[in-house]
């Protein structure tokens, strides 16, 4: 159980690797969600199911990625598809401390995609 979790850490955190990052019309926000999409499909099904939220924060559209199970970052991605913190999770529960004040500042809260692939 412990390798599936420190599997699974590790893929959730580079989900941002296999984002598009050439070429300004095809990095768009829908093509960075279903590059998610894809990379979380890729892996066995999850309970909880995989979601994908989406904010604005700081002024810019946010996606919010939250990792299936505890001491785990949930990563932040920008429009980019690109990680700038993770606001919670860990041992602490508290992130990676770069954006403390997303959950109190985060405005625009929107379920994008949740994986509706059942975990057996």
């Amino acid at each position: 159980m412990i390798r599936l979790m420190v599997i699974s850490f590790a893929v959730l955190t580079s989900l941002g690797s296999g984002c598009n990052k050439e070429g300004k019309e095809e990095n768009t926000p829908k093509s960075c969600i279903d590059s998610l999409k894809e990379q979380i499909q890729n892996l066995p099904p999850q309970t909880p199911p995989a979601t994908i939220w989406q904010y604005t924060y700081n002024g810019s559209v946010v996606y919010l990625v939250p990792a299936p199970c505890c001491d785990r970052f949930n990563p932040l991605y920008n429009v980019d598809c690109e990680i700038i913190c993770h606001p919670d999770g860990g041992i602490t529960g508290k992130g990676d401390g770069k954006c403390n004040y997303f959950h109190s500042s985060a405005t625009d809260k929107e379920l994008l995609w949740k994986d509706t692939r059942s975990a057996e």
